[in-house]
């Protein structure tokens, strides 16, 4: 993705640090914890300027512009991911804390939409909605047997 004129679109400067972001978000095609984003910054330049807090403010002003959304994992940490690549809702693992993307499919979209249906008959509005599930990954499932 051209990032530098997505970002002007959205009246967005186009920092070194952003841009960074933005391609780490890209290439992990899912949820990225604040931490590993900051390993990997400091890990692929020292250019960067990869305190928390500028990190943090980063993926506030993203979210902001509806570009990145933020989920929390069971352990409470916040995970980032790219609107582009965002599901219908994410497992995480409880073993190894793995948290994949669940993908959405007709089925699903029919039953979120009896869900909102039901609920709109009690007089209850939805403005989001999200499925989180936790279990044991294929990895963990197997390594316990």
């Amino acid at each position: 993705m051209e990032w530098q004129t997505i970002l002007h679109e959205k009246n967005l400067r186009a920092t070194r640090t952003t841009l960074a972001i933005l391609e780490i978000l890209q290439q992990a095609r899912g949820p990225v914890s604040q931490t590993v984003l900051t390993e990997q910054l400091r890990a692929s330049s020292s250019d960067h300027s990869t305190d928390r807090v500028t990190i943090y403010r980063t993926l506030e002003r993203l979210q902001n512009a509806d570009m990145v959304l933020c989920t929390t994992s069971s352990g409470q940490s916040r995970c980032y991911v790219l609107k582009a690549f965002a599901s219908a809702g994410q497992f995480e693992c409880q073993r190894c804390k793995k948290v994949s993307l669940l993908h959405t499919d007709t089925r699903m979209d029919s039953a979120i939409r009896r869900l909102h249906q039901q609920l709109a008959a009690q007089g209850i509005k939805v403005s989001e909605n999200g499925l989180s599930l936790r279990g044991l990954c294929q990895t963990c499932n197997t390594a316990q047997d």
